[in-house]
């Protein structure tokens, strides 16, 4: 079971769509300190990911604001291992 979201932002629905997943591919457009209504921060993608007890977190969906910071270290620190942060043509087995 693969989960998906567009553009969200913390709620219970997101974490009843992912319940379960094998993988949970969230949008993280901006890290924690610079967070922006109408989207995820990568902390936030980690804690609803883990809250649903998906598998796997795919994060995608960067902007600018990430700098060289790593999507995937910040979302690990709420989920645990198991974070990839996709790039452009990307592969990620499921």
């Amino acid at each position: 079971v693969l989960a998906y979201s567009g553009d969200t932002q913390t709620c219970a629905a997101l974490v009843e769509l992912a319940r379960g997943a094998d993988a949970a591919l969230f949008e993280a457009s901006f890290p924690r300190d610079r967070p922006c209504a109408g989207h995820l921060t990568a902390l936030e993608a980690g804690e609803i990911a883990a809250r649903a007890g998906a598998r796997r977190l795919v994060l995608a969906h960067f902007y600018p604001e990430w700098g060289e910071r790593d999507p995937a270290a910040e979302a690990a620190e709420t989920f645990g291992p198991g974070v990839v942060a996709a790039a452009d043509l990307s592969c990620v087995k499921i």
